[in-house]
């Protein structure tokens, strides 16, 4: 023990001895020093008379465990001097031990450490301090986004919406100017914002899954007016073998596209910019893909001392060049951070006055559901098509996509070779099924190949196709006249140009359209009836005239209160819920609907809208019960593929069981119109209460019924069965009734499957009779 105090003491370490009780048996000056108690009055006291309290007793009751049973303690306390205040040790605690293994003695041997515990504990403040500052910023960045983004989602939208109205050339001139400045702005408060999530590490990845052709092509379409005001060719070429379905961050993909689509448009005159998507060469990987992004223009081109300094923050090649061009320079820094998210990496090569190619390489997920075909192209294979169009990275694409359908294209590069190469085909008894035009062309145009043809009907009889860069208005008007089957603005998603094909030749199982566009395309999708939630009414007409855009049908809410009310007493297929509105907000509301229908056995869609873009927004959308975001301004392609993904579904109310199924895909419902009103003497003012009636009392009905069934309460479910079958009776629709009618009789059975059954056939009943009362075929008054 002497030996070991010299060596403490030597190595001015604050030192104790404690007998196996733990009272004191010697310290040295260090610890009366650090103490501040002399000798005399630590001598047989024990080490408690130190504690400082702050530490929990199974701190102690650990430490005394341990060293009781031989072994050697290390651990940090904080200890009270004589005068109140504190200080931090580093302490080993050495037990020896006798000859039957039982403690006689503990030699402490301790290290003043209060200096460096202050230090940490002002780092841990400032660390705190630091965060509630940065917190305090993202609340403002969020609460500026709002404020930011809600007038400009008026700005935006209006003037689209004015820019698609008979305007004169110079009126059309000043709004685009508008759009242009409002699409410039909004791009760099969206940098900005995105650099500070960044910088403050609160950016974050998703992961989810999509369809990688659907997230290319809408994207490339978003932009294309920007290139074809230019004058440029935008195209978009997918390699067929990427996965229909894959696993990753389809919003934030889609950001780096634009950026990097966004500065080609910005730093090309002339030319072409090409989109090209495959996979990382040599990638067989079962579960991961490396997916190969490029974006190539035909611009200015970059030098090669400037090819890496472009992807740092705020750079760009040059100082003249943010003169020049614009923007914050902030795009390929935040495109960088973005896909070293997503594990991957970004590169360019470049040669001045030659163009520039982007290459983003990313690590996504495969689906597991890929199996099934994207086109179902049996009926195409082997038709000739021709392709006519002089741009050959145009051809190249349109080739591959036909190929792709087992078609057998020829492609030409002039109006004069379509003409020679149809007169060719002719003789050689190998007419062409289908032709594909491009419009814009030197020499003879699409427009001119047509009126060839029909000034010489010999040559070809095959439906015909335009496919333009820089559609300009009447060009439709003048495809109708000709007589031309269709007509597309590139770059258009594949889906489009093969319901156009199909459209076409007559292979589609819809109606034939006069002249197939993408709008018509779209337009033959299912109309819904959606309940917009808004309160600000610039944002209420921008929404409500984008979804009659769409031919969809459109109601109006301005708070959740309200809402609420409207979901409750009419029928919608959607919901287009705004998250920040007075009274009851979108959250508050869409929990309302969303415990009301497990009750009512049905679940509707519904999409949140918020101005806020920072990152969790979406989450707390889906926490809150919602289905989908959506952010403002609202991107009308986005809205779209929202408004196409909606399909209501029946919410099961008794928990999941897969053995409780719908039977409504099983069974065809009829709805007899004639029989119904006759059994009303054609009495349309009484059809009309009657409609009215049961779409405001069903769903109460329905709902007293599934509660019923859930507290098993025999009585009332033979009753609330009995009422529908009742109602039911007036629209003759006995397949319905007949359901009802075996909920009331069935006592005792279990009704789960019926009641879902009902709710389905319900719900399809009520979609017949709004069709009828806003068709034509009964005349009512709104």
């Amino acid at each position: 023990e002497i030996e070991f105090q010299k060596y403490a003491l030597d190595q001015h370490s604050i030192v104790s001895i404690a007998d196996r009780s733990g009272k004191i048996l010697y310290t040295n000056d260090k610890f009366t020093e650090i103490s501040q108690y002399p000798r005399e009055e630590l001598i047989g006291q024990d080490h408690r008379m130190l504690n400082s309290g702050y530490h929990p007793s199974s701190f102690f009751k650990e430490m005394w465990q341990a060293i009781g049973h031989g072994e050697v303690w290390q651990g940090e306390v904080k200890n009270r001097r004589k005068d109140g205040s504190f200080y931090w040790v580093d302490s080993t605690i050495v037990p020896f031990m006798d000859e039957d293994g039982k403690p006689i003695r503990y030699v402490s041997i301790r290290s003043d450490i209060t200096e460096r515990k202050q230090v940490e504990g002002d780092m841990l403040r400032a660390k705190v301090v630091a965060e509630e500052a940065s917190q305090a910023k993202s609340d403002f960045l969020a609460n500026m986004s709002h404020e930011i983004r809600t007038p400009m989602n008026g700005i935006i939208g209006m003037t689209e919406l004015a820019l698609d109205t008979e305007l004169n050339a110079e009126q059309r001139e000043f709004i685009g100017l508008v759009k242009t400045s409002a699409d410039s702005l909004l791009t760099i408060v969206n940098d900005i914002l995105d650099f500070s999530k960044i910088e403050a590490g609160k950016m974050g990845i998703e992961n989810i899954e999509f369809c990688p052709q659907d997230m290319l092509s809408q994207t490339v379409r978003t932009i294309a007016l920007r290139a074809h005001q230019k004058g440029l060719e935008l195209l978009l070429d997918i390699d067929p073998a990427i996965p229909q379905r894959i696993i990753g961050d389809p919003g934030r993909l889609r950001q780096i596209i634009l950026n990097l689509i966004g500065n080609a448009i910005k730093f090309t005159e002339q030319g072409e910019i090409v989109v090209r998507a495959s996979l990382r060469e040599g990638d067989v990987d079962a579960r991961y893909i490396g997916l190969c992004i490029s974006v190539s223009d035909t611009g200015i081109g970059i030098p090669a001392d400037k090819q890496q300094s472009i992807f740092e923050s705020f750079s760009q090649a040059d100082t003249s060049t943010t003169r020049k061009y614009g923007g914050t320079g902030l795009g390929l820094t935040i495109s960088t951070r973005l896909v070293e998210m997503m594990q991957g990496n970004i590169r360019v090569e470049s040669e001045v006055g030659k163009g520039s190619t982007f290459h983003v390489e990313v690590l996504l997920e495969r689906a597991t559901d890929n199996a099934k075909p994207r086109f179902e192209a049996g009926m195409l294979v082997d038709m000739n098509v021709l392709v006519v169009d002089d741009n050959a990275t145009n051809r190249e694409i349109a080739v591959k996509l036909l190929q792709g359908w087992k078609m057998r294209p020829h492609a030409v590069e002039s109006g004069e070779q379509a003409i020679a190469e149809l007169d060719r085909a002719r003789q050689a008894g190998q007419d062409y099924q289908l032709l594909l035009l491009d419009v814009r062309m030197p020499a003879t145009d699409g427009f001119g190949v047509v009126e060839h043809l029909r000034t010489h009907p010999a040559l070809t009889a095959a439906p015909i196709m335009m496919l333009t860069s820089e559609g300009q208005r009447g060009d439709a008007a003048r495809c109708k006249e000709l007589g031309i089957s269709a007509y597309l603005l590139k770059p258009f998603a594949q889906a489009d140009l093969f319901a156009a094909v199909m459209n076409t030749l007559g292979l589609e199982n819809t109606d034939k359209a006069a002249l197939v566009t993408r709008h018509t395309i779209q337009q033959s999708k299912r109309s819904l009836r959606v309940l917009l939630a808004e309160d600000n009414s610039v944002n209420q007409t921008l929404a409500t005239r984008l979804l009659q855009k769409f031919g969809h049908e459109v109601e109006v809410a301005g708070n959740g209160l309200i809402a609420v009310e409207k979901w409750q007493n009419g029928s919608y297929d959607l919901i287009l819920m705004d998250v920040d509105m007075p009274e009851l907000n979108g959250y508050g509301a869409t929990e309302q609907i969303r415990a009301l229908e497990k009750v009512s056995g049905m679940r509707i869609p519904i999409i949140g809208l918020t101005a806020h873009a920072m990152q969790g927004a979406r989450e707390e959308c889906i926490a809150h019960g919602m289905d989908g975001y959506l952010t403002k301004p609202i991107d009308t392609e986005a809205l779209w593929v929202e408004l196409e993904g909606v399909k209501t579904t029946a919410l099961d109310p008794f928990g999941s069981d897969a053995s409780i199924k719908s039977t409504q895909l099983s069974v065809q419902y009829t709805f007899d119109l004639p029989r119904v009103m006759e059994l009303m003497a054609n009495d349309q003012e009484l059809f009309k209460e009657m409609v009215r009636i049961y779409l405001e009392d069903s769903p109460k009905y329905l709902a007293s019924l599934g509660e019923a069934i859930a507290n098993d309460d025999a009585e009332q479910i033979r009753y609330g069965a009995h009422t529908i079958k009742g109602m039911l009776s007036v629209f003759a629709v006995e397949e319905i009734s007949d359901i009802a009618q075996r909920i009331e009789q069935q006592s005792g059975a279990d009704h789960r499957a019926d009641h879902q059954a009902l709710v389905d056939a319900l719900q399809w009943l009520g979609s017949e009779l709004n069709k009828h009362v806003n068709s034509n075929e009964v005349v009512l008054n709104d």
